[in-house]
């Protein structure tokens, strides 16, 4: 099963997002509902802890806002940026704020999977 590719339209700091197979089948696992998806994203984090969506993702599972910081100094670019605010609003409780920045958010990044499924699933 193959994940798109994320295109950041933010190139001019340079960082070009290598976005790991391994990270985007946990992610996808994670969406689809596995029920092994938790222990996969854990594993792929660990092994990947310079990997923003790999930490991310972490984040969401375990829905821990010191995570969430951690997975912050890893953003380098707008849509990773965005992607970890709304993450962090989301786990302030505020589902209202999370689906309208979500809504902004997927009219740049279309293809941000993980937030657009975070933002439904409550």
């Amino acid at each position: 099963m193959h994940y798109p590719q994320y295109d950041d339209h933010d190139h001019d700091n340079g960082i070009e997002e290598n976005h790991n197979d391994e990270v985007a089948l946990a992610i996808g696992r994670l969406i689809g509902g596995d029920p092994l998806a938790a222990t996969i994203v854990r594993s792929v984090a660990a092994a990947n802890p310079k990997s923003f969506e790999a930490q991310a993702g972490r984040v969401v599972v375990d829905q821990q806002l010191e995570l969430a910081r951690r997975a912050r100094t890893l953003a380098h670019t707008r849509r990773q940026r965005q992607h970890i605010a709304i993450i962090e609003v989301w786990l302030s409780g505020d589902i209202d704020l999370v689906r309208l920045l979500v809504r902004e958010h997927l009219v740049e990044f279309p293809d941000d999977l993980l937030l657009s499924w975070l933002s439904g699933h409550w």
